[in-house]
């Protein structure tokens, strides 16, 4: 991910165009799409070639890995979401809330990575490792809209 948002950020660099403010809500909505973008087609990318990969990598002995390797890549675009939505967090003067968040998504993950794990085995654990990035994705965004929906309905009552 970090070597995703480098080249993201040199690319509009490049571009001319300088990065403005987080308060131009089209600015970062499009930055957001651009950088998922980017993201995912790479991920798809190497689900596509990832037998090819793999074979390369281990000399054709763990072909099996695949689908997890598979399963595996789709937690970078889970988690490429959560962190664009974590440090929009932050930015925007919340950083406790994304403690909050951490703190309530990683004890729910502890409560149903053992019943997925159990019954799916190491491809359930795989899938938890995306699914734990959108539990604290969906977590993140509830907060958000709480605490938005309170500071506005407190400023609409004064």
């Amino acid at each position: 991910d970090l070597l995703i948002n480098f080249a993201f950020f040199r690319f509009i660099h490049l571009l001319g165009k300088p990065l403005k403010k987080i308060t131009d809500n089209r600015y970062l909505f499009k930055t957001v799409i651009l950088q998922v973008a980017l993201t995912t087609s790479i991920v798809v990318l190497f689900i596509i070639l990832c037998p090819i990969v793999i074979k390369i990598l281990t000399a054709g002995r763990y072909m099996d890995s695949i689908t997890y390797a598979r399963i595996i890549s789709v937690s970078t675009i889970t988690s490429c979401i959560y962190y664009i939505i974590n440090n929009y967090t932050i930015a925007k003067g919340y950083s406790q809330l994304s403690l909050y968040t951490t703190i309530f998504a990683s004890v729910m993950v502890i409560i149903i990575l053992p019943f997925i794990a159990n019954k799916f085995h190491y491809i359930g654990g795989a899938w938890m490792a995306s699914g734990s990035f959108v539990i604290l994705t969906v977590i993140n965004l509830l907060f958000l809209h709480l605490i938005f929906h309170i500071f506005s309905s407190v400023r609409d009552d004064h």
